[in-house]
């Protein structure tokens, strides 16, 4: 089955569980989803974000470490971070404000996306943005 979803299209092999999603005749993400149903839900809210422009929730960075960041709101969870500085999208661990990072720093101007609802490879992909993940 292929569908359009704004400037994406996505062919998905329902016997599989395959899908591709395309932007300009070029393919930019690949899998193969144990859940159809929940796979598509994460892949539909990922697009839609990634078309609309700035990704999640707005996070103050308040410190950084080697490979930790310290953020507000204080979010507890697993998921990405968008770092529109550095052009990156970079997996995260929270716990009350700390984030122990897939990469050694971000930059100030970030999101954080969890991995329930949205999926970092395919925003990554999506925005043009490189991915760092565990």
């Amino acid at each position: 089955m292929a569908s359009t979803i704004g400037e994406y299209k996505s062919v998905i092999t329902w016997n599989t569980g395959y899908i591709e999603v395309r932007k300009e005749n070029r393919v930019i993400y690949t899998a193969v989803l144990r859940n159809l149903a929940v796979g598509m839900y994460r892949i539909l809210n990922s697009l839609q974000e990634a078309s609309r422009g700035l990704v999640g929730m707005r996070l103050a960075l308040t410190a950084c470490d080697d490979w930790t960041a310290y953020v507000e709101p204080k979010i507890t969870g697993v998921g990405w971070l968008v770092d529109y500085g550095l052009r990156t999208v970079v997996g995260a661990r929270c716990l009350d404000g700390l984030c122990v990072l897939a990469q050694r720093c971000v930059s100030q101007n970030i999101s954080y996306i969890d991995h329930r609802n949205y999926d970092g490879p395919l925003i990554s992909a999506a925005l043009g943005f490189g991915l760092a993940d565990f």
